[in-house]
């Protein structure tokens, strides 16, 4: 009876360890997915822009615009913001409509030049640490 027993515990004990040894791959592979398919997304830089135009009369045949950009890093992880670009072009009238129309703004600016084209270079560029 005692070596019915020992036989047992050996071939439990084998299957044990045969249990462990595919769990370990099984659980990396399982974890390895989850992280792909779940939190890596997440951690790509993610950022908000919003920008501001408003117009001010600066003479009876000028105008002053002023526009204010906010951006904001809306993702879990930093990135540095190393270059911006302001550019401004002026259109032809795009005459009158009724009722809602899409305007697309790259068709109005395609093979024109700007009249401002400057690289911002101070309070915009940096660190941007998650909000």
């Amino acid at each position: 009876m005692e070596s019915y027993k020992s036989r047992f515990d050996v071939w439990l004990d084998r299957l044990k360890k045969g249990a462990k040894i595919v769990a370990i791959p099984v659980a990396a592979w399982w974890a390895f997915t989850r992280f792909s398919e779940g939190e890596k997304p997440s951690l790509e830089y993610r950022a908000e822009v919003q920008g501001e135009l408003h117009w001010y009369e600066h003479s009876p045949s000028d105008c002053l615009a002023e526009y204010k950009v906010t951006l904001k890093n809306i993702g879990k992880t930093s990135f540095d913001l190393t270059k911006a670009n302001l550019r401004a072009w002026t259109f032809d009238d795009i005459g009158p409509f009724k009722g809602v129309r899409y305007i697309n703004p790259r068709l109005l600016v395609e093979g024109k030049t700007p009249i401002v084209n400057e690289e911002i270079k101070d309070d915009l560029l940096g660190i941007m640490p998650p909000m």
